[in-house]
């Protein structure tokens, strides 16, 4: 009898031991069912299928949406480019082999003028005159663009002044600075004045840039204010300091000049003070004066470039970007 209620006892025992691990194992199990529920969730989160979205972002796959024409939009050159009828089958047939290069060049000139276009040469030393409160036409790269795709009826006008949208995803390939030092408020804001004329401003490759051409005019009405300036002194002929509408600007030529030199731009033309100036070493400073006294240089790289210019940490930068 006592073993057979010892007997009892013992499985009744097995029993609960065996119910209790049975408990266990489904707790253990449930967070792995779980997890593998989630599991396949987790691709569709916001940031996975996302992710190659971002190889779109505006300045790398779709660097054309990223620059803002300054000027109108492009335009059909099939009207002008064509000295006959553009819409005779004649017409649409010529190639750009039919035209020497000077010949060209004259039609662009004189059909963008025929559309109150303004036009910038290279090869015209009154190139930096032209009006840019208008439309204007690169007469150089335009032809570029003309021997490029040799077919009349797809060719088009080349204008400057185009801007980049945001710098932020793009290669920076130079940049340097001015200290402001003891620059006068007048100056400071000619400086503000200039940079935001220049700011961002698109150079294709093998494209000349005239600083007196993009700045334009320096007048009152343009809300510059008259600062310190070199001038010669008409009695003595010793150059002293004076007051002059735009003083200042001659440091940002200089800023953007010193950037020229860090990325190897081709300077063309380049004008040192009369007399040493305190923002920067000696041969890296460039004078503005009228239209006689510029600053010009060719994008040599083998991309096109967006130059920026800002006043930050009391200091004039420009850097300079590949697009």
């Amino acid at each position: 009898m006592k073993k057979f209620m010892v007997m009892i006892m013992i499985f009744t025992v097995l029993v609960f031991v065996a119910a209790g691990c049975d408990n266990q194992d489904n707790i253990m199990e449930s967070p792995v069912k779980n997890t593998e529920t989630r599991t396949p969730g987790n691709t569709n989160m916001p940031g996975t299928t996302a992710s190659p979205g971002n190889t779109e972002a505006p300045g790398i796959t779709e660097a054309p949406d990223n620059i803002e024409p300054t000027n109108p939009g492009v335009e059909d050159f099939i009207e002008s480019i064509i000295p006959s009828d553009p819409f005779s089958t004649d017409a649409r047939n010529m190639n750009a082999s039919d035209f020497t290069d000077e010949e060209l060049r004259n039609i662009i000139v004189d059909r963008a003028l025929a559309r109150d276009y303004s036009v910038y040469d290279m090869r015209d030393d009154e190139r930096a005159s032209v009006n840019v409160k208008v439309p204007t036409v690169d007469v150089e790269q335009t032809l570029s663009s003309i021997r490029e795709s040799n077919e009349m009826a797809s060719t088009r006008f080349v204008f400057k002044g185009d801007r980049v949208k945001d710098t932020g995803l793009l290669e920076k390939v130079a940049e340097f600075k001015t200290p402001l030092l003891s620059k006068s408020k007048e100056a400071v804001t000619n400086m503000g004045i200039a940079n935001g004329k220049l700011d961002r401003i698109v150079l294709r490759k093998d494209e000349e840039f005239s600083f007196v051409y993009f700045l334009g005019e320096i007048t009152e009405e343009e809300g510059y204010k008259e600062a310190t300036v070199f001038v010669e002194d008409e009695d003595s002929g010793e150059i002293v300091n004076d007051k002059g509408l735009g003083g200042g600007v001659c440091q940002v030529a200089s800023t953007l000049h010193g950037a020229c030199l860090e990325a190897k731009m081709k300077i063309i033309e380049r004008h040192p003070h009369s007399k040493k100036v305190s923002y920067i070493e000696e041969g890296k400073d460039a004078a503005i004066a009228g239209t006689y006294k510029d600053l010009k240089f060719v994008n040599n790289l083998d991309f096109d470039i967006c130059i920026v210019f800002k006043i930050e940490d009391r200091s004039e930068i420009v850097e300079i970007y590949k697009i």
